[in-house]
């Protein structure tokens, strides 16, 4: 599977706001200390599960004073994981109107909106949140992984490579700037930055895996076949690494032709794919189909 390239202009940075009349903000400093005793209890039946506990305390809180922002984001983020998107919307602009420079609500508003497919709404959001607090990676993350859902694959690509400059110990950035490189079709890149991010962490099969498909593109096959083999004894649920196996064994030119080998590893990715859709295949229903007509073709062949 060839992946999608689309080229665009790298995203604009985000206008500067006009001047607002800000509310009262509340700093944990004037928070009342048995307010900021119920508030750190939410917060721990959040992390236990226990959410309408959770919402319990935090009402509590805001209830004895109500500008307190940070109780606000975390109801929503309580609200959010009850599925009561209304309540959660509320409470994330509601932080946002108390407390302008506050990154975290407008992040939260962000996953919430791209929940619901609104990517332009979570996109403006993630430029807020990335204007308030420019060197955290996970920000870079999320504007990323909803630039890769409106398949604005510049600009998902551009910030990859900014969570790379960020952290560059991080084997998650370096994997996430192989990935930037191979959206661009910038494979030997692609293959260099994997390759530090195996010797960051030399457990993470999706690095492996990435660099393989750099490889199979470099059509160093016998390099492409060793890192997918090594993704899938690491993970052997890392459906990506059986599709590429698969199209290295089922083309003729590859010089390790293996018809059956093919047929092993695509019915492999195939109920991976049916498995988790959403996690392997940007257009899961056409790799679903793709991969059922190779499937055929293969198995009428081995007939012959």
């Amino acid at each position: 599977m060839s992946l999608p390239i689309v080229t665009r202009p790298a995203i604009a940075a985000p206008p500067a706001p006009k001047p607002i009349q800000v509310m009262q903000q509340l700093h944990f400093s004037q928070v009342l200390p048995e307010v900021k005793a119920s508030y750190d209890r939410g917060i721990s039946k959040f992390n236990q599960g226990d959410h309408q506990g959770a919402i319990a305390e935090f009402d509590r809180a805001l209830k004895a004073q109500p500008n307190y922002p940070e109780a606000l984001n975390w109801r929503g983020n309580t609200y959010g994981k009850l599925q009561n998107v209304e309540k959660a919307m509320a409470d994330y602009s509601q932080a946002i109107q108390l407390k302008r420079d506050y990154s975290r609500p407008y992040n939260n508003r962000a996953l919430l909106k791209r929940s619901q497919k609104d990517l332009k709404g979570a996109i403006a959001d993630f430029n807020e949140a990335i204007r308030l607090e420019p060197t955290l990676p996970m920000l870079y993350r999320n504007r990323a992984n909803t630039f890769l859902m409106s398949e604005q694959y510049q600009s998902a690509a551009e910030d990859f490579r900014q969570i790379g400059k960020i952290a560059p110990q991080d084997p998650m950035a370096q994997n996430e700037l192989c990935k930037a490189e191979l959206l661009l079709s910038n494979y030997q890149a692609g293959h260099d930055a994997c390759t530090s991010a195996i010797a960051i962490d030399n457990q993470n099969p999706e690095a492996y895996t990435n660099r393989g498909i750099a490889a199979f593109q470099l059509k160093a096959y016998p390099a492409a076949i060793a890192d997918l083999n090594k993704a899938i004894a690491i993970n052997p649920e890392q459906a990506e690494a059986y599709y590429y196996l698969g199209l290295i064994l089922r083309s003729p030119t590859s010089g390790v032709a293996d018809p059956s080998g093919a047929i092993r590893n695509f019915e492999a990715a195939l109920r991976l794919y049916k498995k988790q859709p959403q996690q392997y295949a940007q257009t899961p229903d056409r790799a679903i189909k793709e991969l059922e007509g190779w499937l055929a073709e293969l198995k009428s062949s081995n007939r012959k």
